[in-house]
């Protein structure tokens, strides 16, 4: 009976050992499009397949360094072991990727391309990942960065990729970040305290705990020097070249004052209060650790409201409502996620509701309506936990087509919360 009971222990142990082997993602690298730049000529050469396939088995040994075992990494890049080769040699498209799995019997494929600037010692990737259950690209990424060898650019892409693509894949916390945000967190709190105080603290920590915590401070260091990770207000960031992800969709909200340079009733008019709301759309195209560029496109709805003039001798009322539509397209300069500076232009849609009346005579109501351009200079601000508010200052000039051409100058102040 006992030798039974061993058997059935064994065999159920075998059984949750199978099925925690079962349960593991397996992500297919496959063979990347590698070209080699010429900055001086911008003259682009396709490397050849040895070295595509020594580059991917380089991307591969990498990122299997750094993953869970839940998220394994295999390697396609050869026709041994990768008899689709033959019809799909690289994967440019979503159709290429749905038939190397459906061939294949797998369920995600990476690929991507690989720019080298050998003038520059610089490296950039587009690195895309196929998920046949999902039937779409589930993770891309694109990133820069001037290393001193393919082996180093990819050192530290395979620490990005590797933690973004298993919380997408797994649905789980990358576990060596909950670990470095542990040790970081207990670092922090103690960095008032001196080594030896330190040390006491950790003093009933068993050798296992002791040796990695040891670990785990040489990995901060290395990655802290290697600018691949660091701290900013608690949050655990990877990649300085990519910086902090940015949020695309902001609300805009704002109230000013204008002044009408030219037009039929600027002469007669006392201008109140002018509001712009509306929603804007960031796209990113430089995001740094010191500096980001982002093209910012607004749409946006204007209201301002105007009186009688006291000095008016001919019109005792006046009401003057305008309703604009605006479409804005500006260039942001931000610095180091506090302080930025934006120009921009865009088409507008202008109409007026002009409630008058005479001395003599009677109630009238005029609506005027036409097409515009407006340009724009302003400043912005960044505050919150996660710069999510910005506040700003915004120079607006307009000029609308009515039959006499009608333009004014607004300023306005702003906030911006970004969601």
């Amino acid at each position: 009976m006992v030798r039974w009971a061993n058997k059935i222990n064994i065999f159920i142990l075998l059984l949750l050992l199978s099925s925690n082997i079962l349960s593991a993602y397996e992500v297919y690298i496959y063979g990347f499009q590698v070209y080699s730049v010429d900055s001086s000529s911008n003259k682009t050469e396709i490397v050849d397949q040895d070295k595509v396939n020594e580059i991917t088995s380089i991307l591969y040994n990498k990122i299997s360094a750094v993953s869970e075992k839940e998220l394994v990494y295999k390697i396609l890049n050869s026709n041994e072991n990768n008899p689709v080769s033959e019809y799909v040699n690289v994967i440019k498209s979503n159709l290429d990727a749905l038939a190397v799995c459906t061939f294949l019997d797998i369920e995600y494929v990476l690929f991507g391309e690989l720019l080298i600037y050998p003038d520059k010692s610089e490296y950039s990737t587009f690195i895309q990942v196929y998920g046949k259950p999902e039937n779409d690209i589930i993770y891309d990424i694109q990133y820069s960065k001037k290393a001193n060898s393919i082996d180093n650019f990819f050192t530290e892409t395979s620490n990005i990729v590797n933690q973004q693509l298993y919380e997408k894949i797994t649905g789980k916390k990358w576990k060596i970040v909950e670990k470095i945000l542990t040790r970081m967190d207990e670092i922090n709190k103690n960095t008032n305290l001196k080594n030896a105080e330190l040390k006491e603290t950790e003093g009933d920590l068993s050798l296992e705990e002791k040796k990695e915590n040891e670990y785990l401070d040489k990995l901060i260091q290395v990655l802290e020097e290697s600018d691949i990770i660091r701290t900013e207000e608690g949050e655990i960031l990877l990649g300085s070249s990519t910086g902090p992800v940015k949020k695309l969709l902001s609300v805009y909200a704002s109230i000013g004052y204008f002044f009408t340079l030219a037009g039929e009733w600027k002469d007669v008019l006392i201008n109140c209060v002018v509001l712009e709301e509306g929603i804007k759309l960031d796209f990113v195209f430089v995001n740094s650790k010191d500096f980001d560029f982002i093209l910012r496109n607004g749409f946006l709805f204007l209201y301002s409201f105007a009186i009688q003039s006291q000095e008016s001798t001919y019109i005792y009322y006046i009401h003057y409502h305008e309703l604009t539509a605006k479409i804005s397209f500006e260039l942001l300069f931000e610095f180091g996620d506090f302080f930025g500076f934006l120009i921009g232009v865009g088409p507008q849609y202008r109409f007026d509701i002009i409630d008058h009346a005479k001395h003599m005579g009677e109630f009238n109501t005029d609506i005027p309506f036409g097409l515009g351009l407006f340009c724009n200079l302003g400043f912005e601000f960044l505050t919150g936990k996660k710069k999510e508010i910005g506040i700003g200052i915004n120079n607006i000039f307009d000029f609308t087509l009515f039959q006499e051409t009608q333009i004014n100058y607004r300023i306005f102040l702003y906030s911006l919360f970004k969601i």
